[in-house]
Order: C-alpha cells, then sequence, then structure tokens
C-alpha cells in the first residue's frame, strides 16, 4: 500500500517530529511520500530515512490556484491508496482533492480548534464532511472538534484517538560524555537546580508566564536556578527583554533550535509547559522518557499524560503565582523529583513508544484501504 503524507511544512514543530517519528519506525508493508508545503531542516531529515519527498511550489504561494493544480498532478503521479494529512492547511487540501480524485483521506488533527479563529474554522465547516477520518492526538483535541462542530452538522466522520508516539531508544540512549560535554557548554554548575523547556518561541507557548514565574521562584528559593529554553522563533526578541527587564538574564539560556535537542532532557532537574494551549505536546513526551519530573498548564486536573503528584503537577494557565509555586515544590522536594523519574519512564514505555503507535497507525491503513 502506498501512503502520501501531505502536511503544511517540515519546521521544528509537534507534528512534524511527529511524522518524522513516525516514518523513521515504518514497517515495510507501506511505502511513503511526502508533499509538504513549507520547507524546514525535517524535510531533509526525512530525505535522508529514503523517503521521497516533494515540496509543493505555486506561482505565489502554494496555496494559490497553480499549488492546487501542481498538489492534484501530483496526485495523480504518486497515486497513493491513502492520503494522510497534517496540520489546517495541508488538512483542507487534501480533503479537497482526495475527495475530487477519489481516495480515502485521513486528517490529523494536533491541537485545539478553538483557536484556529472564525475564518479557518468557517473552511472547516464546509469542508468536514470529506476525510474518511479523523485522528486526534488527544481526548482533549477530539473534544474540542466535537464540541465545535458536531452540534451543527450531519455525517461527519469519526474521530479516533491516536497518541503521538516516540522513540525510546534514541531518548535514553544518551551518552554520559555528551551530557557533560553540553552541561559545560551552558557554562552549567554542579549545584545548579535546572528548569527546561523546549518548544517554538511563539505567543500560544506562553514562555512569558514562565519567566515571570521563574523570577518568583528565584526570590522565594534563594537557591541558584537557571533556565534553558530551547528553541526560536518570532517571540525570542520580546522574550530576552521581558528577562532583561525582571533581572534574570544570567539565569535563562535561550539556545534556539538545536539537532541535539533529545540531550537537554538529561540536564533538566525539572520540565516546563506552560502553553495557554496544547495537544499532545511532543517536548512533553520526550522529557516523560528521559525521565524528566513534569509540570504542565491544563484547565483540568484530567490529563493523558501527567496524573497530578505521580509524575508532575498540573497548574492552570496564565497563572504566574500558582507556577511559581509548583516550581518550588519541585526544587525542595528530591523525593517527590525521584518518584516523578521513575513514574514517568514507565509511563512512556508502556503508553508512548513509537513501536506501538507505527503498529496502530498500520492496521488504521488497512481498514481505511478496505472500506
Amino acid at each position: 500500500m502506498k501512503i502520501m503524507h501531505l502536511i503544511t511544512g517540515l519546521q521544528i514543530g509537534g507534528a512534524e517530529r511527529m511524522l518524522y517519528n513516525l516514518l523513521k519506525h515504518r514497517s515495510l508493508d507501506h511505502t511513503h511520500e511526502v508533499v509538504y508545503f513549507h520547507h524546514g531542516p525535517i524535510a531533509d531529515d526525512i530525505a535522508a530515512l529514503g523517503i521521497k519527498t516533494w515540496h509543493l511550489k505555486g506561482l505565489v504561494s502554494a496555496y494559490d490556484p497553480l499549488g492546487w493544480w501542481r498538489a492534484y498532478q501530483l496526485i495523480r503521479c504518486i497515486k497513493p491508496d491513502v492520503i494522510h494529512t497534517a496540520l489546517w492547511s495541508a488538512n483542507i487540501m487534501g480533503r479537497i482533492l482526495g475527495k475530487w480524485c477519489n481516495i480515502p483521506v485521513i486528517c490529523d488533527l494536533h491541537g485545539d480548534c478553538r483557536h484556529h479563529g472564525w475564518f479557518r474554522n468557517f473552511i472547516e465547516r464546509k469542508t468536514i464532511s470529506l476525510p474518511t477520518q479523523y485522528l486526534a492526538v488527544a481526548t482533549s483535541v477530539k473534544e474540542a472538534f466535537e464540541g465545535t462542530f458536531f452540534r451543527d452538522q450531519v455525517d461527519i466522520p469519526p474521530v479516533t484517538v491516536i497518541p503521538n508516539g516516540i522513540d525510546m531508544v534514541h531518548l535514553t540512549s544518551v551518552s554520559q560524555v555528551a551530557t557533560d560535554t553540553l552541561r559545560a557548554e551552558l557554562k552549567l554548575l554542579p549545584h545548579h537546580f535546572v528548569i527546561g523547556s523546549v518548544g517554538r518561541l511563539v505567543a500560544i507557548k506562553n514562555y512569558r508566564l514562565l519567566l515571570e514565574s521563574f523570577a518568583q521562584c528565584i526570590k522565594q528559593t534563594g537557591q541558584e536556578l537557571v533556565l534553558i529554553i530551547v528553541g526560536d522563533g518570532p517571540e525570542r526578541a520580546s522574550l530576552i527583554q521581558q528577562a532583561a527587564l525582571l533581572g534574570i538574564t544570567a539565569q535563562v539560556r535561550f539556545v534556539g533550535t538545536r539537532k541535539d535537542v533529545h540531550l537537554f532532557y538529561h540536564l533538566f532537574d525539572c520540565f516546563v509547559l506552560s502553553s495557554d494551549s496544547e495537544g499532545m505536546s511532543m517536548a512533553l513526551l520526550e522529557a516523560l522518557a528521559a525521565g524528566c519530573p513534569l509540570i504542565s498548564t491544563s484547565t483540568t486536573l484530567t490529563h493523558e499524560v501527567i496524573a497530578q503528584g505521580q509524575n508532575g503537577l498540573l497548574v492552570p494557565p496564565n497563572d504566574p503565582q500558582v507556577l511559581a509555586e509548583a516550581l518550588c515544590c519541585m526544587i525542595k522536594n528530591e523525593k517527590l523529583r525521584l518518584s516523578m523519574q521513575k513514574n514517568n519512564l514507565q509511563k512512556a514505555r508502556d503508553h508512548f513508544d513509537i513501536r506501538q503507535t507505527v503498529k496502530i497507525y498500520d492496521d488504521l491503513y488497512q481498514q481505511i484501504f478496505q472500506k
């Protein structure tokens, strides 16, 4: 069976890394080709796996009439048995072209649609019945999608939850020499308590909240703390400015985008996700696999990765005082951190190993194709 993956871009991001993991651990039962609109480093990583990649361009953009025509011609050239799309623009184009070409389409849902805005959700409503199947990376994503669109629609395809998978071997096979070298590069001393976060520096990730809470925590604990933020994006300059205004520039390391991001998790004494909204964060899962104690924002105490107090702490979004209190709790309670480390390693192996995820996807491709 031939699967065509259509994705909006291959920059650094959760959906993009999930696609790479899926292809890296693919079974030999299917062949895969990838079509994308916006180039990024993951395109080269996927090509290095021996996967055929196609960079789709239009006259002005991939979304103009020429871009649509080229996408249609690519489908006729590749002749896929199933089209698997990810991210909003690719989802819309894929479901329309799949309908024209009479090819089953699977659309991934990676985030909360309530943050997409009225125009995107208007287009979503007009095309929502076209795919064969929707896949949500978390129950919360499924519930938001169904709550937004299912009340006034009929004949909507089913939504199945398949959590993201992570490469346990890659994340755990880390040498002491590599981590010691990285620690020296970042000027980390043995007595430093290291708080870490990984992600794109964009508004929805709310790193401003993390910086404010970190500054409060320094004042409350009096300990030598270091915050490492791995990633890049349009908010980098304003975040550096905020750190300076808070007087914490010396304690914060903005390290940008890194190819060795898996090593950083082994430096973190605690991992923090401060987003306003998340689907199934790949960074959170990777931190889980490295055994990091976790702190994450959440609107409820029901979370698909974190069990409150067992392998992490959940705090409400956009509340710097509560997040600071959670950070202080982690810093002061070594016994709690050690317990969380053990629980996280086991949970990652049991529930989020990419090899299990690949098997679920392969079975789904077969079911869709046979319908």
